[in-house]
C-alpha cells in the first residue's frame, strides 16, 4: 500500500462544513496549524473571511480541502509510527513548492493558511489520515491556482513516500501489473498443456487463473 492523497478547492461554505465535520468525528485531533489564531470555528472561519477580503473580490472556490492516509505498513515495517504532526508539516511543504499563484509567483508554504485534523482508526476498514482546510488567499492577496491541485497533492504524497524509501503508488502498481502478468502466463501455460488439441475453454481458462491466484 502506498500513501493516499486527495485535494480540491471547494466553497468557503463547503471548506467550513469539511473542518467541522473533521473537528466532531470521534478521537479527531488538531496536530498542525498555521496562520490561525482562533479557537473556535466561527473565529477560524472569520480569519479565513479576513483574508479573502485582502483579494478585493469574490472567489468561488477559495478553500482547499485536503485528505492524507500515509503508508502504515512500510512505517511499521521499519519498527515506526507516524508523527502526525512533522508529516503534516512536511506534506504542506512539498505540496506548497508545486503552486503557484494566478500570476504564476512561488508559493510560501510559511504563508499559508490553515489547519490539520487527525482522525485515528475506528473500525476495520478505516485507517487513520488527515483532514486539512486551508486558505487559497495569501497575506498579500493573492490567490493560489487551483488548476491540477489534486495531482500536484498526489505528487507532493509520493515524493514523500520516496523520501521516506517507500514506494509510490505507481511503482506499486507497476510491481502489481508485472505480478498479475506473470500469474497470467503460468495459467496459460496450465492450461494450454492440458487441453492440447481442444477448443478454448474461457471458463476452464478462468478457473485456472483462480488456480494460480488472479
Amino acid at each position: 500500500m502506498a500513501s493516499i492523497g486527495k485535494a480540491r478547492s471547494v466553497s468557503a461554505a463547503h471548506g467550513a462544513r469539511y473542518e467541522a465535520y473533521a473537528e466532531k468525528k470521534e478521537g479527531a485531533k488538531e496536530v498542525f496549524r498555521q496562520n490561525i489564531y482562533g479557537t473556535s470555528r466561527r473565529e477560524i472561519n472569520q480569519e479565513f473571511k479576513e483574508r479573502r477580503e485582502l483579494h478585493g473580490r469574490e472567489i468561488t472556490n477559495p478553500d482547499i480541502a485536503l485528505e492524507f492516509a500515509p503508508d502504515l505498513k512500510s512505517y511499521r515495517n521499519q519498527g515506526k509510527e507516524p508523527d502526525w504532526q512533522a508529516l503534516a508539516k512536511e506534506l504542506l511543504q512539498r505540496f506548497a513548492k508545486g503552486l503557484r499563484t494566478h500570476t504564476g509567483k512561488a508559493v510560501d508554504w510559511r504563508d499559508l493558511q490553515g489547519r490539520f485534523i487527525y482522525h485515528p482508526k475506528m473500525n476495520v476498514r478505516d485507517n487513520p489520515h488527515l483532514h486539512g482546510r486551508f486558505n487559497r488567499i495569501l497575506s498579500n492577496g493573492e490567490v493560489i491556482a487551483d488548476r491540477h491541485i489534486g495531482l500536484k497533492f498526489k505528487k507532493a504524497c509520493e515524493e514523500m513516500d520516496k523520501a521516506h524509501g517507500y514506494k509510490t503508488a505507481n511503482e506499486l502498481g507497476q510491481d502489481m501489473r508485472k505480478d498479475i502478468k506473470a500469474k497470467a502466463n503460468e495459467a496459460l501455460r496450465a492450461y494450454a498443456s492440458t487441453s492440447i488439441g481442444q477448443p478454448f475453454n474461457l471458463d476452464q481458462y478462468a478457473t485456472m487463473c483462480e488456480d494460480y491466484g488472479l
